[in-house]
């Protein structure tokens, strides 16, 4: 009886195991990148504001696309109008512990199918030191 518990335990997690490899609706979490990585990067770079509009204006990456994660839809056009396929996509926020980003990232890989989407690691404020 055991043998056969532990059996039906095996297989169910073979089971599980090999649709969790295969599933391709499985969640797609986007990469993190620092400064010093988006500098090495070979493609054209297009940064993502995060942040509210208000905030955006306050100050931001040059040369970046505000698209609050608050205000998605409204703002995804201006993106669009700037993306171009071969770029790579770096989407940031107010600092670390903010998860706008990730959500932004998120939304484009899987609303999009932008593959090359990460989310930036460093403090955004940072950009000087290292892009320009």
């Amino acid at each position: 009886m055991i043998r056969r518990i532990c059996l039906i335990i095996f297989f169910a997690a073979v089971i599980g195991g090999i649709n969790f490899l295969i599933n391709p609706n499985k969640p797609q979490h986007a990469e993190g990148l620092t400064f010093t990585q988006v500098a090495k990067l070979s493609t054209p770079v297009l940064f993502v504001d995060a942040r509210k509009a208000v905030d955006f204006s306050l100050g931001h990456v040059a040369g970046a696309v505000n698209l609050p994660d608050d205000d998605f839809d409204a703002h995804v056009g201006a993106f669009l109008d700037r993306w171009v396929p071969e770029a790579s996509v770096v989407v940031y926020c107010a600092n670390s512990g903010c998860n706008s980003s990730a959500s932004v990232a998120r939304r484009l890989r899987e609303d999009f199918q932008i593959k090359t989407v990460y989310v930036l690691k460093d403090d955004w404020q940072l950009w000087e030191r290292y892009l320009k």
